[in-house]
Protein backbone atom coordinates (compact mmCIF):
# COMPACT_ATOMS: atom_id res chain seq x y z
CA UNK A 1 0.00 0.00 0.00
CA UNK A 2 0.85 3.49 -0.58
CA UNK A 3 0.24 7.02 0.64
CA UNK A 4 1.69 10.45 -0.41
CA UNK A 5 3.30 12.54 1.87
CA UNK A 6 1.51 16.10 2.95
CA UNK A 7 4.94 17.89 2.83
CA UNK A 8 6.72 16.45 -0.11
CA UNK A 9 3.71 15.61 -2.15
CA UNK A 10 5.30 11.94 -3.22
CA UNK A 11 3.87 8.81 -2.76
CA UNK A 12 5.67 6.37 -0.68
CA UNK A 13 4.89 3.05 1.10
CA UNK A 14 2.59 3.20 4.33
CA UNK A 15 5.49 1.70 5.94
CA UNK A 16 7.47 5.07 5.61
CA UNK A 17 4.78 7.03 7.63
CA UNK A 18 4.74 7.07 11.53
CA UNK A 19 1.44 5.72 13.32
CA UNK A 20 -0.85 8.03 14.52
CA UNK A 21 -4.33 6.72 16.22
CA UNK A 22 -5.73 10.89 15.48
CA UNK A 23 -6.25 9.89 11.64
CA UNK A 24 -8.60 8.03 9.72
CA UNK A 25 -6.17 5.24 8.15
CA UNK A 26 -3.67 5.43 11.60
CA UNK A 27 -0.84 7.49 9.93
CA UNK A 28 1.14 10.48 10.32
CA UNK A 29 0.34 12.83 7.12
CA UNK A 30 4.08 13.12 6.35
CA UNK A 31 6.39 10.41 5.85
CA UNK A 32 9.31 9.84 8.26
CA UNK A 33 11.80 12.17 6.77
CA UNK A 34 9.59 14.66 6.12
CA UNK A 35 8.96 14.67 9.63
CA UNK A 36 12.59 14.33 10.66
CA UNK A 37 13.73 17.60 8.66
CA UNK A 38 10.83 19.76 9.38
CA UNK A 39 11.63 18.53 13.48
CA UNK A 40 15.11 19.86 13.21
CA UNK A 41 14.27 23.37 11.34
CA UNK A 42 11.68 24.03 14.61
CA UNK A 43 14.39 22.95 16.91
CA UNK A 44 17.22 24.88 15.03
CA UNK A 45 14.58 27.72 15.65
CA UNK A 46 13.25 27.81 18.99
CA UNK A 47 16.42 26.58 21.33
CA UNK A 48 15.11 28.35 24.01
CA UNK A 49 11.80 25.69 23.52
CA UNK A 50 14.17 22.30 23.14
CA UNK A 51 16.35 23.53 26.19
CA UNK A 52 13.17 23.91 28.40
CA UNK A 53 11.80 20.69 27.63
CA UNK A 54 14.11 18.92 27.87
CA UNK A 55 15.24 20.24 31.75
CA UNK A 56 11.58 20.28 32.62
CA UNK A 57 11.46 17.06 31.35
CA UNK A 58 14.43 15.63 33.19
CA UNK A 59 13.12 17.85 36.37
CA UNK A 60 10.00 15.60 36.21
CA UNK A 61 11.59 12.37 35.74
CA UNK A 62 14.42 11.73 38.01
CA UNK A 63 14.08 8.15 38.15
CA UNK A 64 14.91 8.09 34.32
CA UNK A 65 17.86 10.04 34.12
CA UNK A 66 19.27 8.18 37.41
CA UNK A 67 18.40 5.14 35.95
CA UNK A 68 20.05 5.56 32.62
CA UNK A 69 23.08 7.16 34.45
CA UNK A 70 23.45 4.46 37.04
CA UNK A 71 23.64 1.72 34.11
CA UNK A 72 25.21 3.93 31.99
CA UNK A 73 28.21 5.08 34.49
CA UNK A 74 31.50 4.19 32.24
CA UNK A 75 29.70 6.34 29.41
CA UNK A 76 29.06 9.03 31.67
CA UNK A 77 32.13 8.84 33.11
CA UNK A 78 33.92 9.26 30.08
CA UNK A 79 32.37 12.03 28.87
CA UNK A 80 32.58 13.71 31.65
CA UNK A 81 36.17 13.56 31.69
CA UNK A 82 36.62 13.37 28.04
CA UNK A 83 34.73 17.31 27.90
CA UNK A 84 37.02 18.31 31.14
CA UNK A 85 39.91 17.20 29.63
CA UNK A 86 39.53 18.97 26.49
CA UNK A 87 37.88 22.43 27.88
CA UNK A 88 40.51 22.68 30.64
CA UNK A 89 40.51 24.89 33.13
CA UNK A 90 40.62 28.63 33.49
CA UNK A 91 38.91 32.52 33.60
CA UNK A 92 35.27 32.78 31.46
CA UNK A 93 32.84 35.53 31.06
CA UNK A 94 29.68 34.46 30.52
CA UNK A 95 28.05 37.58 28.20
CA UNK A 96 24.58 38.80 27.58
CA UNK A 97 24.76 39.48 24.07
CA UNK A 98 21.67 42.23 23.08
CA UNK A 99 22.95 44.58 26.14
CA UNK A 100 26.54 43.52 26.62
CA UNK A 101 25.93 42.93 30.25
CA UNK A 102 28.56 40.25 31.41
CA UNK A 103 29.71 37.82 34.47
CA UNK A 104 33.34 36.69 34.94
CA UNK A 105 33.89 33.28 36.59
CA UNK A 106 36.97 30.66 36.95
CA UNK A 107 36.83 26.90 37.37
CA UNK A 108 36.72 23.99 35.19
CA UNK A 109 35.04 25.27 32.08
CA UNK A 110 32.97 22.47 30.64
CA UNK A 111 31.02 22.26 33.93
CA UNK A 112 31.15 25.76 34.68
CA UNK A 113 29.23 26.38 31.44
CA UNK A 114 27.13 23.64 31.44
CA UNK A 115 26.24 24.32 35.22
CA UNK A 116 25.34 28.27 34.72
CA UNK A 117 23.17 27.72 31.51
CA UNK A 118 21.26 24.73 33.41
CA UNK A 119 20.55 27.13 36.65
CA UNK A 120 19.69 30.19 35.01
CA UNK A 121 17.17 27.89 33.15
CA UNK A 122 16.34 26.66 36.15
CA UNK A 123 15.88 29.90 38.13
CA UNK A 124 19.00 29.19 40.62
CA UNK A 125 21.98 30.40 39.30
CA UNK A 126 24.37 30.94 42.48
CA UNK A 127 24.88 35.01 41.39
CA UNK A 128 21.88 36.72 42.21
CA UNK A 129 22.39 39.68 39.71
CA UNK A 130 23.23 37.09 36.79
CA UNK A 131 20.05 35.45 37.75
CA UNK A 132 17.46 38.58 37.64
CA UNK A 133 19.37 39.84 34.29
CA UNK A 134 18.45 36.75 32.87
CA UNK A 135 14.89 36.61 34.30
CA UNK A 136 14.30 40.01 32.24
CA UNK A 137 14.78 38.61 29.26
CA UNK A 138 14.75 34.54 29.34
CA UNK A 139 16.56 33.66 26.16
CA UNK A 140 19.44 31.64 26.39
CA UNK A 141 20.86 31.90 23.11
CA UNK A 142 21.45 35.54 23.95
CA UNK A 143 24.09 34.32 26.21
CA UNK A 144 27.54 33.20 25.02
CA UNK A 145 30.37 31.65 27.37
CA UNK A 146 33.89 32.76 26.05
CA UNK A 147 37.42 31.79 28.04
CA UNK A 148 39.61 34.43 28.68
CA UNK A 149 42.30 32.27 30.05
CA UNK A 150 42.92 28.31 30.10
CA UNK A 151 45.13 26.24 31.42
CA UNK A 152 45.17 22.38 31.10
CA UNK A 153 44.65 21.82 34.51
CA UNK A 154 43.13 23.45 38.02
CA UNK A 155 45.46 26.26 38.39
CA UNK A 156 44.02 28.01 40.91
CA UNK A 157 47.18 30.24 42.01
CA UNK A 158 46.67 31.97 38.69
CA UNK A 159 43.30 31.82 38.14
CA UNK A 160 41.92 33.20 40.96
CA UNK A 161 43.79 35.87 41.19
CA UNK A 162 43.13 36.65 37.32
CA UNK A 163 39.55 36.03 37.70
CA UNK A 164 39.94 39.03 40.77
CA UNK A 165 41.90 41.61 38.34
CA UNK A 166 39.16 41.16 35.53
CA UNK A 167 36.61 41.73 38.00
CA UNK A 168 37.96 44.59 39.63
CA UNK A 169 38.91 46.11 36.35
CA UNK A 170 35.03 45.82 35.57
CA UNK A 171 33.71 47.16 38.43
CA UNK A 172 36.09 50.18 37.62
CA UNK A 173 35.67 50.90 34.18
CA UNK A 174 31.82 50.04 33.56
CA UNK A 175 30.23 48.94 36.91
CA UNK A 176 26.40 48.74 35.49
CA UNK A 177 27.69 46.48 33.02
CA UNK A 178 29.21 44.00 35.45
CA UNK A 179 26.59 41.28 37.54
CA UNK A 180 29.35 39.75 39.40
CA UNK A 181 29.23 40.83 43.43
CA UNK A 182 31.19 43.94 44.62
Amino acid sequence: MFKTCSYCNEEKDISMFSKYKRTSDGLQSRCKQCMNISGLKWRKNHPNEVINHNLNWRTNNPEYDMKWKNNNKSSVSRYDKNNAMKEGYGVYILIHIPTQKYYIGVGQLHSRKKDHFESLLRGDNECGKLQEHYNEDPCIGDWEFRVIKKWDERNEEEGLPLERKYIEEGFDKNPNYILNKE
